[in-house]
Formats: C-alpha cells, structure tokens, sequence
C-alpha cells in the first residue's frame, strides 16, 4: 500500500508567520508546500516567496498552485524556474496551467485577457520554450507568439 502524501497550501503576504509555517511543515514532514501564482497584492509572489522558502527549508518541495505562464516572459520564466530549481537543491515541482479566465487577474495590471484558445496556444509554446533553454544551447524557437535566436 502506498503512502498518502500531504501538501499545505499557503498563501499568506506576511513573512513571518509565512516563514514559521514553511518550517513547520518541512520538520512535519509535509511533501509538499505550495502557493497560488496571482497578481492581487493580498498575497506574496508566487515564485519569490518559493525562493524564499528554499533558502529556509531543507526536504519539503515547493510547487505552485497554479503557475499561470501568461504572466511572465517564458526566457525568464524559464530562469526564475531554474533558479529556484537549484537554490532548492531540486525540490521545484512545476504546476503550470493555461491561466485563469477571470479577466480580474489580467486587466487592472494591463494584460489583455486572451481566448481560452489562445492561452492554450501560448502555453504549449510556453512548455516548449521551457524545455527547450533548459535542455539545449543556443536554443532557437519560431512560433506564432514567441520567436527565440540562439538563446542560452
């Protein structure tokens, strides 16, 4: 029989019941903590407060509940992933979607709100994009909404 494993959800924008409840759930051995990816300033960025919690943890993964790629340029998307990767010694699980449909989350910070077609599109040239400056040199990428010349 396998073992149930237990995530905890925390989307808070204060840091140090944020900071005492990243601690708590690695020494409770929680497998994973996670945050909501939202603009809305009642709680932390998503991937900042992910890095965060890498450099104040030691076994819990960190994930995102869901990351909405349309959000951030995919190159540096890509290099906040990574990064947070590393610093984390690995522990990053991605949780990326195709981005809410709720114009509340895109159109009082100027971004246009897209088709669910479009943000589908846009999320498998995301995806690509993604693996592609992770897994090659000078990577190259032509699509309908992103264009890429020998990025590394």
């Amino acid at each position: 029989m396998s073992m149930i494993k237990f995530g905890l959800l925390v989307n808070l924008n204060e840091q140090e019941p944020f900071r005492n409840i990243c601690i708590m759930a690695d020494k409770l051995g929680f497998y994973s903590l996670a945050m909501g990816d939202h603009l809305e300033w009642e709680v932390f960025e998503c991937l900042t407060a992910l890095s965060y919690s890498a450099g104040i943890t030691e076994k819990i993964n960190i994930t995102q509940l869901v990351l909405n790629p349309h959000l951030r340029n995919p190159c540096l998307l890509a290099k906040i992933l990574a990064t947070i990767d590393k610093l984390s010694k690995g522990r990053l699980e991605i949780g990326i979607g195709a981005g809410t449909s709720n114009p509340n989350s895109y159109e009082p910070y100027g971004i246009r709100m897209m088709s669910f077609k479009e943000r589908i599109e846009r999320l498998k040239e995301i995806l690509e994009i993604l693996i592609g400056l992770w897994n090659e040199e000078n990577f190259n990428y032509e699509g309908k909404y992103y264009s890429l010349k020998n990025a590394s």
